[in-house]
């Protein structure tokens, strides 16, 4: 029998095969010789270049594990059989789930193979300001204006507005005209007055100089309001706007990492707080839309998050009035926090990892599944959150603003090194020949003409990953 010897390299995990002839030689059996481990004698003194073999009548590639000189002229190799390369063309035809490959893979599907830092890198975005620093002041009161809301009539004022109707009230003539007419404190008919970080200008109403309290007005008492200084509200009138955030500042939509456990972010709604947001929920996006309503009489404001896409994701509440010490205090005062998480179904990726010393057929499987519950785990929307009501600490930092925390990992996008050698998610049942480079399947069985020994080795080879080549 021939044996065809190559001086060639491969890797042990590998279906590579010998590209150009080798060196042929006749040879003889040593008794009890295995087709598996053959040990072969040939004529001629030891080849040290003799690293690989074939031998064409049985279909066979083998590895040269040693050589011997046994004999003046005689020349003793033993071979071991290459699986890989000996079954390279039932193995391209098999079909069966990959967990990771070289070429095709999704960049989306989490990756946890990779080493993490500790370092982040973090960024921010803004959404602008949305309040005043300045403000107004929101004076509701009884009187018999058609324009006001149930029995009350509200007024805007700004802080010139403001100090001439404290010398109205204070002025003893008016004081005691309206204790005869209410029959009471004329303070028992103020409903509210409060500052509000929103300006003048931005409160809906018409202008004026005048104000009615009771059966009394500021201008037939001679008091008078610089033109622009006051407004009278119309209804029960809102202050509505919107902004826009960048998001995923580190990584792109299209990388695992934009979202948890890699990246986390959070966004300050002023009034509210700081909120923590599911990264998930923003992965078609790069934008975080805020709408805002702002109850100008009750001082109750609420923001929604939307999407690009105009999907609802969060909406948060607050109250962000300030109760000034003037009038009776009839605005609720108790609006604690409060919440309810929700657990995100949508959007949950296949995940896998080859964790080090997993091995055989269930490795790829339970690390997929693990790496997929371990992503369940931080796949949690924050809580719609009510803050409390009244004080001025919302307009100390009137903006939006987003923060993004993505941490340092090892680089997966690395073609020649990361990629090439341990390929990313693929997660789909595919024909191995459809893939190249690094191939790692999930549960390989391969359909040979072989043995139970040939076919035990490719298996647990594909499990633990081998080169398609």
């Amino acid at each position: 029998m021939n044996v065809e010897f190559y001086n060639f390299s491969k890797r042990k995990n590998s279906t590579k095969q010998p590209s150009s002839s080798g060196t042929q030689k006749a040879c003889v059996w040593k008794e009890n010789t295995s087709i598996h481990n053959p040990v072969v004698q040939v004529a001629g003194s030891v080849d040290p270049s003799f690293t690989y073999a074939h031998i064409s009548s049985w279909g066979k590639y083998y590895y040269v594990e040693d050589a011997v000189t046994v004999a003046n002229g005689i020349s003793e190799y033993t071979l071991r059989e290459d699986p890989m390369a000996s079954h390279k063309t039932e193995i391209g035809s098999c079909s069966t789930r990959v967990a990771f490959c070289t070429n095709p893979f999704y960049s989306t599907l989490n990756d946890p193979r990779i080493a993490v830092k500790t370092t982040k890198d973090i960024q921010g975005s803004t959404g602008g300001q949305i309040l005043s620093t300045t403000g107004c002041y929101i004076f509701t009161v009884l009187n018999n204006e058609s324009n006001g809301v149930g029995c009350a009539t509200s007024y805007a004022l700004n802080q010139a507005g403001m100090d001439k109707v404290k010398q109205w009230l204070s002025d003893d003539s008016v004081y005691a005209a309206l204790t005869s007419f209410f029959n009471d404190t004329p303070m028992s008919a103020v409903f509210s007055c409060t500052w509000i970080p929103f300006s003048l200008s931005s409160v809906p109403g018409s202008a004026v100089t005048d104000l009615k309290f009771g059966n009394r007005t500021l201008n037939g008492d001679n008091y008078y309001i610089t033109t622009g200084d006051a407004k009278r509200v119309t209804g029960f009138a809102v202050i509505s706007g919107t902004a826009s955030l960048n998001c995923h500042l580190r990584y792109p939509v299209t990388d695992f990492r934009a979202v948890e456990p890699y990246t986390s972010g959070t966004i300050y709604l002023p009034g509210v707080g700081v909120l923590d947001l599911n990264m998930s929920d923003w992965i078609n996006s790069t934008k975080i839309n805020v709408s805002y309503t702002f109850e100008v009489v009750t001082g109750n404001m609420i923001y929604l998050l939307f999407t690009d896409a105009g999907a609802l994701v969060q909406s948060a509440s607050c109250n962000i009035a300030s109760q000034c010490p003037l009038g009776q205090i009839t605005m609720n005062s108790n609006g604690m926090m409060s919440g309810v998480g929700t657990t995100v179904a949508a959007g949950v990726a296949l995940l896998a990892t080859g964790g080090v010393g997993m091995a055989g057929a269930a490795a790829a499987g339970a690390a997929i599944s693990g790496a997929a519950n371990t992503v369940l785990s931080y796949n949690k929307r924050s809580a719609s959150v009510s803050g409390a009501a009244g004080g001025r600490v919302a307009s100390l930092w009137p903006y939006i603003d987003h923060i993004e925390y993505a941490v340092d990992t090892e680089d997966p996008e690395d073609s020649s090194g990361y990629i090439a050698i341990k390929g990313r998610p693929l997660g789909e049942v595919v024909t191995i020949s459809s893939c190249n480079g690094f191939i790692q399947t999930d549960g390989a069985q391969v359909d040979i003409s072989g043995t139970e020994e040939e076919r035990n080795e490719i298996n647990a080879i594909m499990d633990a990953g081998f080169y398609y080549e």
